[in-house]
C-alpha cells in the first residue's frame, strides 16, 4: 500500500514539474527580451544583466532568463560570465563560460583575445548558435567585449563606432555604459587591429601627480594611498598626507614612484580614515601602447573622477614615464616573454569567416516619438562620423594612444543624447547604516569589476534597502551595494551625478 502511495505521489510530482515546465515555456515565449534586460546587439550576439537567483536591480531573476534562453535558443546558446560572481549554471544546461580578472575594469589584452576567440568558436559551430554576454551590471565589461568583437570581425571600423553601436542597441548613453579605462582598452584593441607596433620594453613610472584634490573628502581622512597593480599583483603602495602639521590641506598630490612596470597596470588612489579606506579615483593602462615621456589624463579619462562633481573640471593626472633601469642604473630587461607580445599582436589577425553569419540585428520594439527624433539626429551624426573616419584612417605615429584623439566618454555620443544630471536624496533606515558601512568598507578592500551604476539603478537599489529595513538582513548584500563608492557620517544618501554615488551613515 505504501509503495503504491509513493508511486502515486511520485507521479503527481512529475506531472506538476512537467506542468510548470510547460507553462514556463509558454510564459517565456510571450515575454519580450527587453523585459528581461536582454538585448540582441546582433541576431547572434546578446547582452544581458547579471542573472540573479533573487530579485535584483542589476539584472533579472535567473529562472526567467534561463526559461527564455531555453525556449528561444535551446541547445544553441553559450553564456559568457565576466562578473567574478557565480550562480546555478545547471539552469543554463551547463552552457556557461567564466572569465575572471578581479579588480580590473577591462580584461587584460591576452584575456580579451581569448574571450573573443571563444565567442567566435562557438558561433562557428552552427549558424543557429548565439552568445550571451554579461558582467555584473550588464554594462561596462559586457559592452567592451561586444564592441571589441564587432571590431575584430570587421562589423565596424573604429572604436567609437563600435561602442556607439552597442550603446544604441542597449539604449544607454556611452558615458553611462562604459568608464574611461574601458574606452582606453577598446582604443588599444582597435589600434592593434590596424597593426600598430607595440612597445615591448618595460617602462619606469617616475612620478604620478594631480593638479588638485577632490573638493569633498571624509572629515577624518588624514592620508591618501596610491596603489599600483601589475598584471594583477600589487607592486607599489605610496602614502601622502592630506594635511600638514598646521592642519593645512595641500592643493595637489604628488607621489614619487620610481618603479619599473610592464603589461597591464592598474593605479588606484584610496582615501584612508581611522576606520576604513575608499576609492577616490583610478585608471587602467597597458605599457605596450605608451613610451617614455609625460602621459596626461584629463578628468574625463579617469575612472570615478570623470562623472564626479567632487573634482574640478580641469582635474588631471600626470604620469611620468622614464626608461626602465635596474638598481645599478643599467637598462632593465623585460620580464614578459616574447610569446606574450606575439599573442597580443595576433589581435590583428582576422578571424575565420562565420558560416551563414546573420548580420542584421533583431528588430527592437517601436520607438516612441522622442526616441524617433533622437534616432534620426543620431543617424546624421553617424554619417558625419563615418565620413570623418574615412578621411583619416591612419594610426598616429606616437605609440601613446590618447583617448582624446579617439573614443572618449567626454565627447558627445553620436547615438544617444546625454541627459542632464539630477540630484536625489533618499532616507536610509538608521538601523541599516552600520551594516551598510561595514559592507561597503569590506567591499572597497575587495576587488570589484569596475562597472558603474547610474542614477536609475542606484535609486532602485536604495529604495529596496529602505523597504527591507532591519527585517531581512539577507537582502542587504555586497551585490546590492556593489557600486556604492563612498561612505561618510550623516543620515542621507545623495545621488549626485551618474555613476558616482555617496552613501552617508548616521552615527549615534
Amino acid at each position: 500500500m505504501k509503495d503504491k502511495v509513493g508511486e502515486n505521489l511520485e507521479g503527481v510530482g512529475k506531472a506538476a514539474t512537467d506542468m510548470i515546465s510547460f507553462f514556463s515555456g509558454i510564459v517565456s515565449s510571450s515575454v519580450s527580451p527587453d523585459d528581461l534586460g536582454i538585448t540582441y546587439v546582433t541576431e547572434r550576439v546578446l547582452a544581458m544583466g547579471f542573472p540573479s537567483p533573487v530579485k535584483s536591480h542589476l539584472g533579472c531573476p535567473l529562472d526567467n532568463v534561463s526559461n527564455y534562453l531555453n525556449s528561444k535558443h535551446k541547445g544553441n546558446y553559450m553564456v559568457f560570465n565576466l562578473s567574478e560572481k557565480t550562480y546555478d549554471i545547471s539552469k543554463f544546461d551547463q552552457q556557461v563560460m567564466e572569465f575572471k580578472f578581479p579588480g580590473y575594469p577591462s580584461p587584460p589584452l591576452g584575456t580579451l583575445l581569448s574571450i573573443l576567440k571563444s565567442m567566435h568558436s562557438w558561433l562557428s559551430g552552427s549558424p543557429n548558435n548565439v552568445v550571451v554576454v554579461h558582467c555584473y551590471t550588464g554594462k561596462g565589461r559586457t559592452a567592451l567585449i561586444i564592441a571589441s568583437y564587432l571590431l575584430w570581425i570587421g562589423r565596424v571600423k573604429t572604436a567609437k563606432l563600435a561602442i556607439s553601436y552597442v550603446s544604441d542597441r542597449r539604449r544607454i548613453t556611452v558615458s553611462k555604459l562604459v568608464i574611461p579605462s574601458q574606452l582606453r582598452y577598446l582604443n588599444y584593441f582597435a589600434a592593434t587591429i590596424k597593426g600598430e607596433k607595440l612597445n615591448q620594453k618595460p617602462l619606469r613610472i617616475g612620478s604620478i601627480k594631480t593638479n588638485s584634490l577632490p573638493t569633498t573628502l571624509a572629515p577624518d581622512a588624514k592620508s591618501l594611498t596610491l596603489e599600483i597593480f601589475e598584471n594583477g599583483s600589487l607592486i607599489s603602495r605610496s602614502e601622502c598626507a592630506l594635511e600638514d602639521k598646521e592642519g593645512k590641506k595641500p592643493d595637489s598630490l604628488s607621489f614619487e614612484i620610481e618603479k619599473n612596470v610592464e603589461g597591464d597596470i592598474l593605479v588606484r588612489a584610496m582615501a584612508k580614515t581611522t576606520e576604513r579606506k575608499f576609492s577616490i579615483f583610478r585608471f587602467n593602462f597597458h605599457t605596450g601602447y605608451h613610451t617614455t615621456g609625460l602621459l596626461t589624463l584629463q578628468k574625463h579619462e579617469v575612472d570615478l573622477a570623470s562623472t564626479s562633481t567632487n573634482f574640478q573640471p580641469d582635474f588631471k593626472v600626470d604620469i611620468l614615464f622614464e626608461k626602465a633601469v635596474t638598481n645599478y642604473g643599467k637598462p632593465a630587461k623585460g620580464r614578459l616573454k616574447a610569446s606574450y607580445w606575439e599573442g597580443i599582436a595576433k589581435i590583428s589577425d582576422p578571424p575565420p569567416a562565420l558560416p551563414d553569419h546573420k548580420e542584421n540585428p533583431t528588430p527592437r520594439s517601436p520607438l516612441d516619438a522622442s526616441e524617433k527624433k533622437t534616432s534620426s539626429l543620431e543617424e546624421k551624426d553617424k554619417e558625419k562620423e563615418t565620413r570623418k573616419e574615412e578621411k583619416s584612417t591612419s594610426v598616429p605615429d606616437s605609440k601613446t594612444v590618447d583617448a582624446k584623439d579617439k573614443c572618449s566618454d567626454n565627447t558627445e555620443s553620436p547615438v544617444l543624447v546625454q541627459k542632464e544630471s539630477m540630484t536625489v536624496t533618499i532616507k536610509v533606515p538608521q538601523g541599516e547604516n552600520k551594516k551598510l558601512a561595514e559592507l561597503v568598507n569590506d567591499l572597497d578592500a575587495d576587488e570589484d569589476d569596475g562597472d558603474e551604476v547610474d542614477e536609475e539603478t542606484t535609486k532602485a537599489l536604495l529604495e529596496q534597502i529602505e523597504q527591507d529595513g532591519d527585517e531581512d538582513d539577507d537582502d542587504v548584500s555586497f551585490e546590492m551595494i556593489k557600486d556604492i563608492k563612498d561612505l561618510k557620517e550623516t543620515d542621507k544618501v545623495d545621488v549626485d551625478v551618474p555613476m558616482d554615488v555617496q552613501v552617508d551613515a548616521a552615527t549615534k
